[in-house]
């Protein structure tokens, strides 16, 4: 089996869905002032490439951590879709 990664990549202002939060990506430390990169992330849960677990609507619905992870593989497709 090949696999391939659907997912996108997550940056400021990215395209998300009408009437969520806007993507925001900071830069808090840097190498050269601290010895280190960290980032500040702020954005939905429904951002980018996400899962929604059946718990998001069902709150008897299994979570994330309750899915094996095998019921994420199969065939897939990708679609782009313009919110504008």
């Amino acid at each position: 089996m090949k696999v391939i990664d659907l997912t996108k990549s997550i940056h400021t202002k990215m395209q998300v869905y009408p009437g969520d939060p806007e993507v925001s990506v900071e830069v808090v430390h840097t190498y050269e002032e601290n010895d280190w990169l960290l980032r500040k992330l702020t954005m939905g849960s429904h951002t980018g490439t996400h899962v929604d677990a059946f718990s998001h609507m069902d709150k008897e619905g299994e979570t994330l951590d309750d899915i094996p992870l095998n019921r994420f593989c199969g065939k897939a497709q990708a679609v782009a879709i313009d919110f504008n």
